[in-house]
C-alpha cells in the first residue's frame, strides 16, 4: 500500500482531524488511478473504481498457479456491490499475503501498473494485507437480493 497505509489508518482513527491527512490521501490516489488507468485492463479499471470497503473475505483459492480467486461477503460493503463477490485474478505472477485473509474485514484497495504484469492489486484488511500481480481480474457478483 502506498497510499492508504496502515500507519496512516490507524494515525487517522487517533487524531481530532482526521480529514486533514485523509482527503490529501484519497486526492493523491485518485489522481494516481486517473493517470493509471488508460494502461489498465478494463476489468482492473472498473474494480478500481468501486470498493469493497467492509466486505468479509470468505475464501481464498488458487484453482492453478496463474489464477487467485477471492469470494466475498459484500453485503455490508460502501461500495457498488452488495451481494456475494468473486474477484478471480487471471495470469497471476505474485501472491503476498501477511496474515490469516478468511474471516477479515477489507479495509482500502489500490491499484497500480506492475513491470511483469498488467497491475499490482493492493488491498489492506482489518489484520491483514494482500497483494496480487496479475494481468486480469473477472467480478462476479450474486446480488444480495438472489441470496
Amino acid at each position: 500500500m502506498k497510499f492508504f497505509t496502515r500507519t496512516l489508518c490507524e494515525y487517522v482513527q487517533s487524531i481530532e482531524a482526521p480529514e486533514m491527512l485523509w482527503e490529501p490521501a484519497i486526492k493523491s490516489y485518485d489522481e494516481h488511478l486517473r493517470q493509471i488507468k488508460p494502461m489498465l485492463p478494463p476489468r482492473m479499471g472498473e474494480l478500481a473504481d468501486n470498493t469493497l470497503h467492509d466486505s468479509v473475505v470468505l475464501d481464498v483459492t488458487r484453482p492453478t498457479a496463474s489464477t487467485c480467486a477471492i469470494q466475498l461477503d459484500a453485503r455490508q460493503s460502501t461500495g457498488r456491490y452488495r451481494g456475494l463477490v468473486r474477484l478471480t485474478f487471471l495470469g497471476v505472477r505474485a501472491v503476498t499475503v501477511t496474515n490469516v485473509l478468511v474471516g477479515d474485514y477489507w479495509l482500502y484497495e489500490e491499484v497500480h501498473l506492475h513491470p511483469s504484469a498488467a497491475f499490482e492489486y493492493a488491498v489492506l484488511l482489518f489484520r491483514s494485507e494482500l497483494s496480487i500481480v496479475a494481468d486480469d481480474v473477472e467480478v462476479v457478483e450474486i446480488p444480495a437480493r438472489e441470496i
